[in-house]
């Protein structure tokens, strides 16, 4: 079953899905939650190429990367903000 929006592969289907589990566990937010923001986050750009730049990250960071705000380095603050869903 085919659970993101976006073109994905075997590869990034289950990377984005490594993602969306990370969400749930740093989080503690619904998975289909997850799925929504990382549908929101990749809407409309295929990940199909098996170099992609978002494996040079981890699952994790792009967990904090796509749920918190546009801030370029949640990691620097303090109390990074939750992006607003949905």
């Amino acid at each position: 079953m085919k659970n993101f929006q976006f073109e994905t592969n075997e590869k990034s289907e289950l990377f984005c899905g490594d993602i969306a589990r990370a969400m749930v566990r740093l989080f503690h937010i619904p998975l289909e939650e997850a799925i929504g923001r990382i549908n929101a986050h990749w809407k409309n750009q295929p990940m199909v190429d098996d170099e992609d730049i978002a494996y040079h990250e981890t699952d994790e960071f792009w967990a904090n990367q796509i749920y918190f705000e546009d801030e370029p380095r949640w990691w620097t603050v303090s109390d990074p903000k939750p992006r607003q869903y949905p």
